[in-house]
């Protein structure tokens, strides 16, 4: 059964320059709990046991000017800090007055966050989800409140060429695809979230400058053997680089004894023992 949205919520105050994240926990009696962390390795570790004990049934992210939300629907994916990292990073990128695709959006966190620090003027979230575009349209009312002057619009469909004459051409496309090959994590309920069965990575290697002049995407470390490949036999592998990287930790009990090897050493904590690093790749046209 798919939840809905209410007013318990587990409200995160993310600092726009990510040095400190403040989770604010539903109690009884309209009491609430306050965690601070400094520095920030984990989004929502501390609100998942208000998610999964029923004091909530969804969460507000609050990043410098934007404010996005989700709730578990068994269907769209949750909320990371990679997608905020993501955002922090590439924003000063995009040039002014440009045209926004975001590719597999999921609640639309990259486009919208991106909308809010750069100067688009349109912003276009594509999923094929249709719980993840219900997710994205009230958080694009919300951003609409502060933002009129962006259009946005949503589409749902798979990433594919035969959808340009749909979609129309964009000056940037980004997206924060599955990071891991099948073959690197262990069969569990959300690996399909954390895998890229669809291929995406490899469709967005291949046929996203179709789409816009500039590319953005992120992968995993753990992932490097394949993208390179993949950008071996593309077209656009002599304009390809490495814009940002930042290290983020991993459970290892979640890997398989191939995507072991693929990390590097031991984690943080007892919660997340080991490591690997975000790149976010830009393609750009000759």
């Amino acid at each position: 059964m798919t939840a809905s949205p209410s007013n318990s919520r587990v409200e995160l105050d993310l600092a726009s320059d990510l040095s400190s994240l403040t989770t604010r926990l539903p109690g009884p009696s309209g009491s609430t709990a306050d965690i601070l962390h400094r520095p920030v390795r984990s989004l929502l570790v501390d609100a998942f046991p208000a998610l999964t004990d029923g004091r909530a049934d969804g969460i507000t992210v609050t990043f410098g000017d934007l404010q996005v939300g989700w709730y578990p629907d068994g269907g769209t994916y949750q909320l990371n800090l990679d997608a905020f990292r993501f955002i922090d990073a590439v924003s000063g990128l995009i040039p002014s007055g440009a045209r926004l695709l975001d590719v597999g959006s999921g609640t639309g966190v990259l486009g919208l966050g991106v909308a809010t620090r750069a100067e688009v003027r349109q912003v276009c979230l594509l999923d094929y989800n249709v719980a993840a575009m219900r997710q994205a349209g009230d958080n694009c009312r919300t951003f609409a409140q502060r933002r009129p002057d962006v259009q946005i619009r949503l589409v749902q469909g798979r990433f594919r060429p035969a959808l340009l004459p749909r979609l129309g051409e964009h000056d940037v496309l980004i997206s924060n695809p599955p990071y891991f090959p099948p073959e690197l994590l262990r069969g569990t309920a959300d690996r399909t979230r954390l895998t890229d069965e669809f291929g995406l990575t490899a469709n967005l290697i291949t046929d996203g400058l179709s789409f816009a002049a500039e590319v953005y995407f992120m992968y995993s470390s753990a992932a490097e053997p394949e993208v390179a490949e993949l950008l071996t036999r593309s077209p656009v592998a002599s304009r390809a680089e490495t814009v940002a990287r930042w290290h983020a930790p991993f459970p290892t009990h979640l890997l398989t004894p191939l995507g072991r090897e693929r990390f590097d050493g031991v984690g943080p904590d007892e919660r997340w023992d080991t490591w690997h690093e975000v790149r976010v790749l830009r393609l750009t046209r000759t």
